[in-house]
C-alpha cells in the first residue's frame, strides 16, 4: 500500500460518500479506481456475452409488438 497526498474537492468526496455509502476518503478513492479500471477493461468474452443479451432482448421486444 502506498500513501499518497492529493488535493480532492471536498464536496465531491462528501457526495461520493453519500452515494456509495463509503465511510472514508480512502474507500471512495478505492471504489472510484476500481470502477474506472473495470469500465475500461476489455474482455472479448464479456463483451460478446453482453452483446448477445442485448440482441436477444431486442428480438424479444420486437416479437412482442
Amino acid at each position: 500500500m502506498t500513501i499518497t497526498s492529493v488535493d480532492i474537492d471536498r464536496e465531491k468526496i462528501e457526495l461520493a460518500k453519500a452515494i456509495t455509502g463509503a465511510s472514508s476518503v480512502r474507500e471512495v478513492v478505492d471504489l472510484a479506481l476500481d470502477r474506472l479500471i473495470e469500465a475500461n477493461r476489455f474482455d472479448p468474452a464479456t463483451l460478446a456475452a453482453r452483446i448477445q443479451e442485448i440482441h436477444e432482448g431486442t428480438l424479444r421486444r420486437l416479437a412482442d409488438r
